[in-house]
């Protein structure tokens, strides 16, 4: 297998291994690039000359795991720092179990003392840039805005905890939760946060399992004096992670302490989690942001590039608006793009340049998303897209969802765990026979096959 492709594949499942966390991904396994592949053996080059100890000690038996799940003939796995460096013996890299396990006592405590002091630096940075000044407000983010808002005001108050906040990606969720932390963090610098994701979570619970450090980590949970989580679905399915957030949860509330959750969607319709912590989740507020409409989206590219001084048409405002991307952040991913395209010819933008833009990104007029079809599907069946993405069994809810999944599959570039996703956190095997039942009833069906393309045409109008 080609280098290249293999250590692709390879970072693809790292990225997705939720032992490994965000920050590690980023500043050790991302800059790898692979120097060599030959005789069972792969060797990975990283620039920073300081990073060899750390990968050799800490990440090559579970980057080599990946490895070979990628390819079963890989027998070793070694790092450097050298551009010309000869491929090494398989046996050369296996480690010296004897110097391995001559470790004596002193050594173990203080290891384990610092692993302690260690916990006091753990969590997600806050990004001080996300405030609530930064963030642009809408109709549809109005609720959610303002609720947060409030909960930086009076952190603990009981109608706003926990706050959960929902929308699919992009729509501005994190960005709130930053708003949020910089704000206590600026106005109440005595109280402690923590900002965490459930992917962090999850990691830190089972480190403080292997290290034995167990008491540090609830310690850390449960003497915060404002805990953010984001990504809470992500621990659909994990048993002994709910456990310990349950407990945690109780400890925060019967103290007072705020709690600010966010998800792509509301908390009961979140699948694979404990009853119990559902509940616990449903306590205070949840607060729904909707995808940007196309007068908002207009809105919102005019005071991006306003504040670029770009000089742009209100027709190309308009077509990148209409044609470009929903979510707020891949808009303001657009006007960056914009923004580098008019300072290099310093002419005004039209909406042949618009378009441009948008096929250099990836983006053709006429191309269906998944908030199209989502759209046309509540529109056409007359229910709210909360219930679509419930946990509701009802035939019509049902069917809807169904269909919803299979025009996704069908009509946009989304993996099918990105569709369950979009549907209430599905798994991809529940996509997987919504496609089904919905092909063969076509086929079956001619009344039925009809509707789901009265549903495809309403989407493509979008």
């Amino acid at each position: 297998m080609d280098k290249n492709i293999l250590w692709t594949k390879t970072l693809a499942r790292l990225k997705e291994d939720l032992s490994v966390r965000e920050i590690s991904y980023t500043n050790w396994l991302e800059p790898l690039h692979p120097l060599s592949y030959a005789q069972g053996v792969l060797l990975l080059k990283t620039d920073n000359p300081f990073g060899l100890e750390v990968l050799n000690t800490q990440y090559r038996k579970i980057v080599l795991h990946h490895a070979q799940q990628i390819d079963p003939n890989i027998e070793a796995l070694g790092f450097t720092i050298e551009e010309n460096a000869a491929p090494p013996r398989a046996e050369e890299l296996q480690p010296d179990h004897a110097a391995t396990n001559r470790v004596d006592s002193q050594k173990k405590h203080s290891k384990k003392d610092r692993k302690k002091k260690e916990w006091n630096k753990k969590g997600l940075p806050i990004n001080t840039k996300l405030t609530f000044a930064s963030f642009i407000e809408a109709e549809e983010t109005d609720l959610a805005y303002h609720s947060a808002k409030a909960v930086a005001e009076n952190p603990g108050a009981r109608r706003f905890n926990p706050l959960f906040i929902y929308g699919e990606c992009g729509v501005g969720k994190t960005h709130l939760l930053h708003a949020m932390a910089n704000t206590i963090q600026q106005e109440r610098p005595n109280l402690r946060i923590v900002f965490t994701s459930a992917k962090e979570f999850y990691h830190d619970f089972f480190s403080s399992l292997n290290e034995k450090t167990m008491d540090e980590f609830k310690k850390h949970y449960t003497t915060c004096d404002v805990l953010f989580m984001d990504d809470i679905h992500t621990l659909s399915g994990k048993e002994s992670s709910q456990t310990e957030v349950f407990k945690i949860f109780n400890d925060l509330h019967t103290q007072n302490r705020q709690m600010v959750f966010a998800a792509p969607c509301p908390p009961e319709a979140l699948s694979g989690i404990a009853d119990r912590l559902l509940t616990r989740l449903q306590w205070g507020l949840s607060v729904h942001i909707d995808a940007p409409q196309l007068e908002t989206r207009s809105a919102i590219l005019r005071t991006l590039l306003e504040n670029e001084s770009v000089q742009i048409s209100h027709e190309a405002i308009h077509y990148l608006a209409q044609k470009g991307p929903r979510s707020i952040g891949d808009l303001e991913g657009i006007s960056v793009r914009v923004a580098a395209h008019y300072s290099l010819g310093n002419k005004p933008i039209n909406s042949t340049t618009a378009a441009e833009i948008l096929y250099n990104d990836g983006i053709t007029p006429g191309k269906i998303r998944a908030i199209d079809i989502i759209t046309a599907i509540t529109d056409e069946f007359g229910i709210s897209r909360q219930l679509l993405t419930s946990k509701s069994r009802s035939k019509e809810v049902a069917q809807a969802r169904q269909i919803g999944m299979f025009l996704c599959k069908e009509h946009t570039d989304l993996s099918l765990k990105a569709i369950g996703t979009e549907f209430g956190g599905r798994d991809h095997s529940t996509v997987v026979h919504a496609v089904k039942t919905v092909g063969a009833k076509m086929e079956q069906d001619t009344p039925f096959a009809q509707r789901v393309d009265t549903i495809i045409r309403r989407a493509r109008q979008a």
